[in-house]
């Protein structure tokens, strides 16, 4: 796992992560549900432990499991054998953003003011606590 802290040129954290997964698990179960998949990052410090939850994107998995057409070979066959899996882990809050569509007429208000306002009305919904979004608008 790599994690990129660079908030000038990024919203987040880059949490890229590899497994070496058995590749009937992958195929069966893991890439039909690829748009739904949660990651749960476990802190470990000496008062405790913090979980995250995030949304878990998979990277370049595509094609390799259209090319082969794995369809007609069983799961346990395919377990025989390791592949790689590449993804990163996306704050939800984040997420939520990056797709958020925002319209309307906003009368005597500034364009930080609705902004920040979109950025707390997501964070409600995403249900994070540990959200601790700030921005400056220049």
């Amino acid at each position: 796992m790599v994690i990129k802290r660079d908030y000038e040129k990024s919203y987040s954290d880059y949490i890229d992560v590899l497994f070496n997964l058995p590749l009937g698990d992958v195929v069966y179960n893991v890439y039909p549900k690829k748009d739904t998949l949660e990651m749960t990052l476990i802190e470990y410090q000496l008062g405790g432990k913090r979980e995250q939850k995030y949304k878990f994107l998979i990277k370049g998995i595509d094609q390799q499991i259209k090319a082969n057409r794995y369809d007609n070979v069983p799961q346990e066959t395919l377990n025989r054998k390791y592949t790689r899996l590449r993804g990163q882990c996306v704050n939800k809050t984040a997420e939520a953003m990056r797709k958020k569509q925002v319209n309307g007429v906003y009368k005597n208000t500034s364009v930080d003011k609705v902004i920040v306002g979109v950025l707390n009305e997501t964070k409600k919904q995403t249900e994070s606590p540990e959200c601790n979004m700030s921005m400056t608008i220049l």
